[in-house]
């Protein structure tokens, strides 16, 4: 809880955040609707250094397809899972 977390996607910080009481982070990015391929994010807490990263794959015909919308519930879902691993490490680094 109040760690300082950066947010990569790729090698570029793209912003920056603060842990809740929980130790959960929770973010929005904006993904350019022209990217295409494979695309790493990931959160690092600058105290505890840990992390953690997963690889999303974007096509860039989404948004004419009309399933834009949709994509936010599945970006909410991966932010979500990364936010809990990053609290569930610090956990475990504070206990050992």
């Amino acid at each position: 809880p109040g760690e300082k977390v950066r947010v990569y996607v790729g090698s570029s910080v793209v912003d920056r955040a603060v842990a809740d009481s929980r130790g959960c982070v929770s973010i929005e990015i904006t993904i350019d609707n022209s990217s295409s391929g494979r695309l790493e994010v990931a959160l690092y807490g600058t105290t505890s250094k840990t992390g953690a990263k997963t690889t999303l794959f974007v096509d860039g015909r989404l948004t004419a397809t009309g399933w834009s919308q949709q994509w936010w519930i599945v970006f909410g879902a991966v932010a979500l899972v990364l936010g809990a691993t990053v609290a569930s490490m610090s956990r475990r680094r504070r206990t050992t």
